[in-house]
């Protein structure tokens, strides 16, 4: 709903007046919720996520760094809060 509101909620926005509901997220929040829905379908079920990005450049390897990078800013938050059963998440 986050990322891709427009489809799932296309007959409530047409009848919004303030069309800034989604202000409270950045660009970047945005991106960021993107990659980590994507990597965790990819986790999920990689072939599938595959086929509905086919065609992009170099997107396994981008996938794949992706989750590399959630993983480190995982470890990272973990070692900053000492939270064991977060980073058994995180595996």
């Amino acid at each position: 709903m986050v990322l891709n509101g427009d489809s799932h909620m296309e007959e409530r926005t047409n009848s919004l007046s303030d069309m800034d509901y989604l202000d409270f997220l950045s660009d970047e929040e945005r991106r960021r919720t993107a990659r980590e829905v994507i990597c965790f379908i990819y986790l999920l079920n990689d072939r599938h996520i595959l086929a509905h990005l086919e065609g992009k450049r170099n997107i396994v390897t981008n996938i794949q760094q992706w989750c590399l990078d959630i993983k480190s800013f995982c470890k990272t938050e973990v070692a900053e809060k000492n939270h064991t059963p977060l980073l058994n998440a995180c595996r």
